[in-house]
């Protein structure tokens, strides 16, 4: 069975308040305080390149975006490698855009772009 990806991860202080019907201003005021503060979880992922960057590093990026394609179909995820024109390891990220692959293993995930 499929993990659930969940964007927002909610107390239980904030369950308590929104179940409870009629709030007091302190309670609402409260109740905010909590939405502002809760977890979340990005849908987004920016990865600066610089000369450094090994292709482990980029194999170990990919698959993180890709566990979390895999575990939310309703999203789509987006991975951007920032200055990538620095990077020394152009043929992992020709690999990536172009045979939209790594390691020579096809990225089947539909909901997930990569973009540099």
């Amino acid at each position: 069975p499929k993990k659930k990806f969940v964007l927002l991860k909610f107390s239980r202080n904030f369950k308590d308040l929104l179940g409870k019907g009629s709030l007091t201003v302190a309670e609402s005021a409260e109740l905010v305080r909590e939405y502002i503060h809760q977890e979340r979880s990005s849908l987004f992922f920016r990865h600066v390149v610089h000369p450094g960057l090994r292709r482990e590093d980029v194999q170990e990026k990919v698959h993180d975006a890709r566990s979390i394609a895999q575990n939310t179909t309703s999203h789509n995820i987006v991975v951007f490698f920032d200055e990538i024109n620095t990077s020394t390891c152009p043929a992992v990220f020709k690999e990536l855009f172009f045979d939209k692959s790594i390691r020579g293993e096809r990225i089947n995930e539909e909901n997930i772009f990569f973009v540099g």
